[in-house]
């Protein structure tokens, strides 16, 4: 396995990682013949193997249903493996304060992935007004102060999304979709990264298995 420090985080980090939406909820596209998602024992059987291949770099978050609790039942024992789990945007309409929503993620993810500080939390589906406002933000970087987290990131779909969050120059890494098929962001966003040593991670390189061999 190939290693490569991601941005500025230092983390030296696999250069394929394992994403969890898949082994912790329904996911991808419906055909027939699809195992769909697998037994418990089957999902934290597929992470073990990963991490005896050399990959250290394990996608989550929240909304991927089991996915957290597999990667803290499966990496328990291990501390040569990095989470990068993620906070939904908060609810525009609900009474609980913003801090009070993000938080509680923060402290369920701890819970899930049975650790003292989660290594990166990503802004899930980052928004351009999210970003500018900054108030996530600030709030994240007070628990990376706490002690609660290591890194932010943002999993962005747009250009502008992506190039928003490398200016608040609050963001360590950004999660894009990449593919054979979509390649744009190698011109718009990887050379804007790279000057400001903002870590890069791809996902969807199979475009849920419509690239792969099945």
């Amino acid at each position: 396995m190939n290693y490569r420090t991601l941005g500025r985080t230092g983390l030296r980090v696999s250069e394929i990682s394992l994403g969890t939406v898949s082994l912790g909820a329904d996911y991808g596209l419906p055909a027939p013949g699809e195992f769909g998602r697998p037994e418990r024992r089957d999902a934290v059987r597929v992470i073990h193997e990963a991490a005896e291949a050399g990959i250290n770099l394990f996608d989550t978050a929240p909304a991927y249903g089991e996915a957290e609790a597999l990667l803290g039942e499966a990496l328990a024992r291990r501390d040569d493996c990095f989470v990068a789990t993620k906070v939904s945007l908060p609810s525009k309409t609900s009474a609980v304060p913003l801090r009070d929503q993000i938080m509680a993620s923060l402290e369920k993810s701890l819970r899930a992935v049975r650790r003292e500080a989660l290594d990166l939390v990503q802004i899930h589906n980052a928004t351009v007004e999210v970003l500018q406002a900054g108030d996530v933000l600030r709030i994240l970087d007070d628990a990376r102060r706490a002690g609660k987290l290591r890194f932010v990131g943002v999993s962005i779909y747009t250009d502008e999304e992506a190039l928003a969050a490398i200016q608040t120059n609050a963001v360590d890494m950004i999660q894009i979709g990449y593919s054979i098929l979509d390649q744009r962001k190698a011109k718009t966003v990887l050379p804007v990264a790279r000057r400001h040593n903002v870590g890069i991670l791809t996902r969807s390189a199979l475009l849920k298995g419509v690239l792969s061999a099945k």
